[in-house]
């Protein structure tokens, strides 16, 4: 009896492996371990575009090029703006946008270096690692106490972090843990306490724009699922669903819910956190404004050049070096081209989502709804400095754009028989 050992699946693991030692990074919280993680992914990446090369498939290089001479010029503006900040400082500035990009590339050539199999093992890998942050956020909100970071304290928040260190980050892997475990789950016991248990870590972490984004995107896809003819069971079903929703809230613990719910919903627009928000998005576009630069407004500042400037003014908060707008970060450390390209992505893959839902695979619905989430989420925090949803969120932007790129050129092929 031979043991046989799926090469496809094996090629996964070091993508799985890299999750988790992002994660561990940042339990950690060094400049060192953090800047090794980074290096390893590049290094990673690398590996990826050689395998694609070597089995002479469609690759990041030849069907991305103006990203990695876009990747030069910012890295060249890091280096001229950031020349006087410290040797150190430069070197983890100039590798945060080699991370973005690495990220991309190892989502795009995920299919040649895993095929099939790997990819879906690579996804319920996540969907594990994300329950488990469910479960011990299930703890740290009955017991008040985080087991993987004890400096945390949710006595004085209210809102749980679990491992991920941050509740909006908490949030943000939540919502990629109910859309993957939607479509690639297949056991229906199995699906819906996976649903549940990030479901409770959403509501748990008391974030508002994870909230948002999350309910948008369900509406959207809610939309994009009846736009055919539907049956009288999902009706049933429906029905069913809306009946026990309206018993659950007509409940004493519904009736909490919704005003802790409410509660935190009031505050936007009077609280701290809404003001620093609001006076970044004006303190930013002033600056802008003031410089009147054509070549830092279409090409950027270079990385952390927003957060320096963010450090120089008081809103909320004293020192805060965010903007808290990851559009915001984009525009004012790319520049306008970067941020074009962004939203062009967003309403391309939101428009493909509501009109091309039915000829989707599972894999594809759900990298869209969360591209979709995390593209709502992003006016809300700045995702490319969470390395821990950074990292999941990008793979998955890479692997919808190779998706699009696959599709595009079997059009044209097509088109190219029947001529």
């Amino acid at each position: 009896m031979s043991l046989k050992i799926n090469k496809s699946k094996l090629a996964a693991l070091p993508v799985l492996a890299l999750y988790i030692l992002i994660i561990i990074s940042d339990i950690v919280n060094t400049s060192l371990s953090k800047y090794t993680v980074i290096i390893m992914v590049i290094l990673y990446s690398v590996y990826c575009i050689y395998v694609s090369a070597k089995r002479k498939g469609s690759s990041f290089i030849s069907d991305y090029f103006y990203i990695l001479i876009y990747l030069f010029i910012i890295e060249s503006m890091t280096l001229i703006n950031g020349f006087n900040r410290g040797l150190y400082t430069i070197i983890g500035e100039m590798l945060a946008p080699l991370f973005i990009v690495a990220s991309l590339i190892i989502g795009y050539e995920l299919q040649d270096v895993c095929r099939n199999g790997g990819m879906t093992l690579f996804f319920k890998g996540v969907i594990l690692i994300i329950t488990v942050a469910a479960l011990e956020g299930v703890y740290e909100y009955i017991f008040k106490q985080n087991l993987f970071i004890p400096d945390y304290n949710i006595a004085v928040s209210g809102r749980v972090a679990s491992f991920f260190n941050h509740p909006i980050k908490y949030a943000t892997s939540m919502i990629v843990g109910i859309f993957l475990a939607f479509y690639l789950i297949s056991k229906k016991n199995t699906k819906l306490i996976i649903i549940g248990l990030c479901i409770f870590g959403l509501f748990t972490s008391m974030s508002r724009s994870g909230w948002i984004a999350c309910a948008i995107s369900v509406v959207l896809l809610i939309n994009a699922s009846f736009r055919r003819k539907v049956s009288v069971r999902t009706l049933k079903i429906i029905g069913i669903i809306f009946v026990f929703i309206f018993v659950f809230f007509k409940s004493s613990i519904g009736a909490n819910l919704i005003e802790i719910v409410s509660t935190r919903l009031s505050l936007v627009g009077d609280d701290t956190s809404t003001i620093q928000r609001l006076g970044s998005i004006q303190y930013i576009l002033e600056n802008l404004g003031t410089e009147r630069n054509p070549l830092t407004l279409f090409l950027g500042h270079g990385e952390g050049a927003s957060g320096i400037l963010m450090k120089n003014t008081v809103i909320s908060w004293k020192n805060f070096g965010m903007t808290d707008n990851e559009y915001l970060l984009i525009l004012y450390d790319y520049g306008l081209i970067a941020l074009s390209a962004v939203i062009a992505f967003f309403i391309k893959t939101s428009f493909s989502f509501l009109i091309n839902y039915q000829q989707k695979s599972n894999i594809e619905k759900a990298l869209m709804c969360i591209i979709i989430s995390q593209c709502i989420n992003a006016f809300f925090y700045e995702i490319t400095n969470y390395r821990n949803c950074a990292y999941v969120v990008l793979i998955c932007f890479g692997f919808f754009m190779r998706n699009n790129k696959d599709r595009v050129d079997n059009s044209s092929l097509a088109y190219g028989q029947n001529e």
